[in-house]
C-alpha cells in the first residue's frame, strides 16, 4: 500500500499537513560586522475535512439457518457438523473485513491517480453520492497529452519525457520517483507503434524492417528497460480491481460489478514509496454483552454482532471512519 496507518484520533476531522518548503537556502556572503540575513522558518499548509464513514453488513435470518440445517442432513453420520456450518458464517464475516479494505484501496488509488476521491452512482450505488474529497494537487501539475495514445500518431514516450522534464525544471522530488498507470493504460502504451519501433530498433541494433514491426514480439520488461535506459523513472503497473454489489430490481438478482481502482488514461509521476497516511477516527463502542463488538486493525475497524430473537435475525455490521490523505500533493504530476 502507498499509505500507512496512523493512530486513530478522537473526532471525525482529517488533516492534510503539507510542508511548503523542503529546501535549505544557502548562506549569504556578508561583511564581518554585518547582521546575518534572516531566513524564513519552515512553514506548513493545513487543509481539513470531515472523514467519510464506510461500512456494510451481512444478515442471517431464519431461512438461512433452515438452509444450513438442510445442508447438515446431507452429511454422513447422525450428528450434524455444526462446526462446518459455523465456518460459513465466519467466512462471510471475513468478507466484510476484506470489503472494508477493498474500499480503502479503491479510495487510495483514486486519490493517487486523480488527486481526489468522489462518490457517485457508479462506485457507491447504495450509499452517499455527489460528495468529493480534494487533496490539492496543483493545477499546473496536471498535464494533457497533445495526442491520445490510442492514436498511432501519438508519442507516448515523449509524453513521459515531458512530465519528467517538468518535474526536473520545477525541482520536484517526483523526478527521482516512479511512473504509475493502470493495466489498461499500460496495454495501450506497450503496443503503441512508436513504442514498439523504438524498442525493436534497440533490441535489433537497427536491423528491424518496418514491414516486420507489427509482428515483432516485445515483452513488458523490454519496454520498461528501454524507458529506464532513457534515464526516465521506472514504470509500475497497477492492476487493482474493486467490486460493487447492487440489487437489480428488474431481474431480482444480486449483481457484482468490477471497477478499476486506478483511473484509465492517467499516468502519475510521483515519489517512490509511501504517499501519505490513512487518517481515521477512534470508534465508539457502546458496551452491551448481548451484542458484542469486535475490533480489527488495531482497534480502527469494528464489527458489531446484533441478534434479534423476536425476528430471528443475526446481523454482523462492519464500520470504519477514515480516509487516505496525501502528504505532499505538490510532488505528484
Amino acid at each position: 500500500s502507498s499509505f500507512d496507518w496512523v493512530q486513530p484520533k478522537v473526532g471525525f476531522t482529517y488533516t492534510q499537513l503539507e510542508g511548503t518548503s523542503q529546501v535549505a537556502p544557502k548562506a549569504s556572503v556578508i561583511e564581518f560586522d554585518a547582521d546575518k540575513p534572516l531566513r524564513a522558518p519552515s512553514s506548513f499548509t493545513l487543509s481539513t475535512g470531515k472523514m467519510p464513514r464506510i461500512g456494510h453488513a451481512i444478515q442471517f435470518n431464519e431461512e438461512t439457518f433452515i438452509q444450513q440445517a438442510q445442508l447438515a442432513t446431507n452429511y454422513q453420520g447422525l450428528v450434524p457438523r455444526w462446526d462446518d456450518l459455523f465456518s460459513i458464517i465466519t467466512t462471510d464475516t471475513d468478507k466484510l473485513l476484506r470489503g472494508m479494505h477493498n474500499q480503502l484501496n479503491y479510495m487510495a488509488f483514486q486519490i493517487e491517480s486523480t488527486g481526489k476521491f468522489a462518490v457517485n452512482a457508479t462506485n457507491n450505488p447504495d450509499g452517499l453520492q455527489g460528495i468529493e474529497f480534494d487533496f490539492n494537487i496543483p493545477t499546473l501539475n496536471k498535464k494533457k497529452v497533445k495526442t491520445v495514445w490510442s492514436d498511432a500518431n501519438a508519442d507516448p514516450i515523449g509524453d513521459l519525457q515531458t512530465i519528467h522534464q517538468y518535474a526536473k525544471d520545477n525541482f520536484l522530488s517526483s523526478q527521482f520517483g516512479v511512473f504509475r498507470m493502470n493495466k489498461a493504460t499500460w496495454d495501450i502504451f506497450r503496443v503503441h507503434p512508436k513504442v514498439k519501433q523504438a524498442v525493436a530498433i534497440q533490441l535489433t541494433n537497427g536491423a528491424i524492417a518496418s514491414a516486420n514491426l507489427s509482428t515483432f514480439a516485445i515483452i513488458d520488461d523490454q519496454v520498461k528497460s528501454y524507458v529506464s535506459a532513457l534515464g526516465l523513472p521506472a514504470i509500475e503497473v497497477v492492476d487493482e480491481i474493486a467490486h460493487v454489489q447492487t440489487f437489480d430490481a428488474n431481474s431480482g438478482l444480486i449483481v457484482t460489478t468490477p471497477l478499476k481502482c486506478f483511473t484509465d488514461g492517467v499516468v502519475v509521476l510521483r515519489p517512490s514509496g509511501k504517499l501519505g497516511v490513512v487518517e481515521c477516527s477512534l470508534p465508539i463502542a457502546f458496551n452491551n454483552p448481548a451484542e458484542p463488538t469486535f475490533t480489527y486493525e488495531g482497534g480502527r475497524m469494528t464489527i458489531l454482532q446484533s441478534v434479534s430473537a423476536r425476528h430471528k435475525v443475526m446481523e454482523f455490521i462492519a464500520e470504519f471512519t477514515g480516509i487516505p490523505v496525501l502528504n505532499n500533493p505538490k510532488d505528484i504530476v
